[in-house]
């Protein structure tokens, strides 16, 4: 716009809105994704090959994954040849098999890998430790930067429940089944053996609500 002054004008520019920062492509909401390849050495191939199949059907990582709440999801693939789109890509020239780890959890970069070497540290070091160059997972420092060289940055990352955490998700599953069964239970109850019930019902599901 223009301002009178003194015989002249001046032109005022108008003030932009701030800018909006844009949202990384690798969050929605409260949820964040990882994708890390590393190149494995030939001996590590058959050892983590046993180690996948033994995790996979036992389920011996699920425990301590239940400790950290924040983890929606997490795996780990072992890739040998990368598919090509044909002429002229021509064939993939890697040679090395690549390990591929993924997850989505809720949080930041480094909180989710300082939580994860300190519960984890044995199998992380087992894990990643027959990739080239990784330096262990303690002290956490060394492995965040490894970490980095070795993401794949999240080119569209969309979540179901943007906003709400895993915690929250986990939480609301269990109260829904807990209140879907008591309404089955009470259907036919009186007044005085329902309020007994429901206040029951509210003690088992505080640590959910």
């Amino acid at each position: 716009m223009t301002k009178a002054l003194g015989g002249t004008e001046r032109v005022m520019a108008a003030e932009a809105p701030p800018a909006t920062p844009a949202t990384p492509s690798g969050t929605a909401g409260h949820d964040s994704a990882m994708t890390v390849w590393s190149p494995v050495r030939w001996w590590g191939v058959p050892m983590l090959r046993s180690a996948f199949f033994v995790v996979r059907h036992t389920g011996l990582t699920l425990p301590l994954l239940r400790k950290l709440s924040f983890i929606d999801y997490a795996r780990w693939a072992i890739v040998k040849n990368f598919p090509t789109v044909g002429p002229p890509q021509g064939r993939d020239p890697r040679r090395r098999h690549h390990m591929m780890f993924e997850s989505n959890f809720n949080g930041t970069w480094d909180q989710y890998i300082d939580a994860f070497a300190q519960v984890m540290p044995k199998r992380f070091g087992f894990f990643w430790g027959n990739s080239i160059n990784f330096p262990g997972p303690m002290p956490t420092g060394p492995f965040r930067d490894w970490i980095h060289r070795h993401q794949f940055e999240v080119q569209h990352y969309a979540s179901a429940e943007p906003d709400a955490t895993a915690t929250v998700v986990t939480s609301a599953l269990h109260l829904e089944r807990k209140l879907r069964r008591f309404a089955r239970r009470s259907k036919d109850w009186d007044v005085e053996r329902f309020r007994r019930g429901y206040q029951r019902l509210l003690t088992k599901v505080e640590a959910d609500l």
